[in-house]
């Protein structure tokens, strides 16, 4: 069993609580109990409430999320960790450090208001040490007048950080796109489209036909689209901050990674303009909620034409000539 000093020692090497008073990290101590998990321990379900913050000091928690339909999540969380995973994409995993006086913790923002729900099943990966606080017990600390200053600093500590990610994420997308953010029309609906690996003969394309659309359909629904050079990627999946749905080529990479950042900033769709989906990872598209479209196939008249053009170039030697 950890001793009072151990907490502490704990608690101050966390990069998240560090900063907290002497007096509160004493009272959190006393209420903190030490559990030591095989793999595949659930800590919390996707969709419960989430009733403690995890303190990870040994070992490692895996989060993942649902990739089904809202009817099957049900039996599948029942079915236990196995068919969980099954059914799942990571989202992130949460670290301790063996022999080394650190954690990372999860559960905090949660455990503030009673009754919130986790957005994920939250497990270990792996043999793990984990302390656990009472979400109850943690309220009831902090809630007390002489914390009220130093708990306030950390959430805000939490939202100027939380601001600064928002402004890199617009200044990357102002960088990555033609043209700025286009704003909200509040006369009619409209739907902000950013195109992807976008080349002159995609742009001359595809710009006369978005403006026929939005004449057609004038005052009543538009379609804003912009376009980048840039190719999706983890990296530049932030461009698409302040966009409803992104537009993809067949070099464009929708995985996990880039697919939880499109979903984190408001992408509800992924739009294919070619046949082809192996670069999209569906399965995390269904989990983050994401609908994912795709062009059915191509023209069998016009593959035909290309191939008997090809063939009669080569017979006739119009490369050589």
């Amino acid at each position: 069993m950890a001793t009072l000093e151990q907490k502490l020692e704990l608690f101050k090497n966390t990069k998240a609580w560090g900063t907290f008073p002497h007096k509160l990290l004493e009272e959190l101590a006393e209420v903190m109990t030490c559990t030591e998990v095989d793999e595949g321990h659930i800590f919390v379900k996707e969709g419960d409430e989430i009733t403690n913050i995890m303190l990870v000091d040994t070992g490692k928690l895996v989060r993942t999320k649902l990739s089904c339909g809202e009817d099957e999540k049900a039996a599948i969380l029942d079915a236990g960790i196995e068919k969980i995973k099954e059914n799942s994409v990571v989202i992130d995993y949460v670290y301790g450090d063996a022999g080394v006086p650190s954690a990372h913790v999860t559960g905090t923002h949660h455990n503030f208001e009673a009754g919130s729900k986790s957005y994920a099943t939250v497990s270990a990966a792996c043999s793990s040490k984990v302390y656990l606080i009472p979400g109850d017990k943690f309220r009831e600390i902090v809630a007390k007048p002489e914390y009220a200053l130093s708990v306030m600093a950390f959430l805000a500590k939490e939202v100027r950080s939380r601001s600064k990610n928002i402004r890199t994420l617009l200044n990357n997308l102002k960088a990555g796109a033609k043209g700025d953010i286009p704003s909200a029309n509040a006369a009619q609906k409209e739907i902000k489209v950013l195109s992807f690996d976008s080349t002159s003969w995609v742009i001359d394309n595809f710009k006369p036909a978005v403006d026929a659309f939005n004449k057609e359909h004038e005052g009543k629904f538009s379609i804003t689209m912009d376009f980048t050079t840039e190719r999706l990627n983890e990296r530049t999946a932030t461009f698409a901050a302040g966009y409803d749905a992104v537009c993809l080529f067949v070099n464009d990479t929708a995985n996990a990674s880039a697919i939880q950042t499109l979903s984190a900033l408001g992408v509800k769709m992924i739009a294919n303009r070619c046949a082809g989906f192996d670069r999209v990872d569906t399965k995390a598209a269904l989990a983050y909620g994401v609908t994912l479209a795709r062009v059915p196939a191509y023209s069998p008249y016009a593959v035909a034409e290309m191939a008997i053009s090809l063939l009669m170039g080569v017979n006739r030697k119009i490369a050589r000539a």
